[in-house]
């Protein structure tokens, strides 16, 4: 869920207006994303990859996209989910032809 808080500040006679973005940057928000995103892609997902990938994830959050969890999804978690889906549909292509050729 995304909301948009409006602040106002006062110059002169009118109000300036200055939208922030607040996202749902809980463990859970970030948990979500990564797992909806990564969970079926690497192997021993739960016990070893999840824990790191959600720390990057809640580092560049935070760092980069200022906690916008939607401009994070759209702009770093789906480009990067595809780039592995293709890394892992080719390793897993290389893998079955070194299997038939042997």
């Amino acid at each position: 869920m995304f909301m948009v808080l409006t602040f106002f500040f006062f110059t002169q006679d009118r109000p300036l207006s200055l939208p922030v973005g607040i996202s749902n940057l809980s463990s859970n928000g970030i948990e979500q994303l990564i797992d909806q995103h990564f969970g079926l892609l690497y192997p021993d997902y739960g016990d070893h990859t999840r824990p790191v990938l959600v720390r990057q994830a809640r580092d560049l959050a935070v760092c980069t996209y200022h906690g916008d969890l939607e401009r994070f999804e759209e702009g770093f978690l789906r480009p990067a989910a595809h780039i592995v889906r293709g890394l892992r549909a080719a390793y897993l292509q290389r893998t079955r032809n070194n299997l038939n050729q042997s």
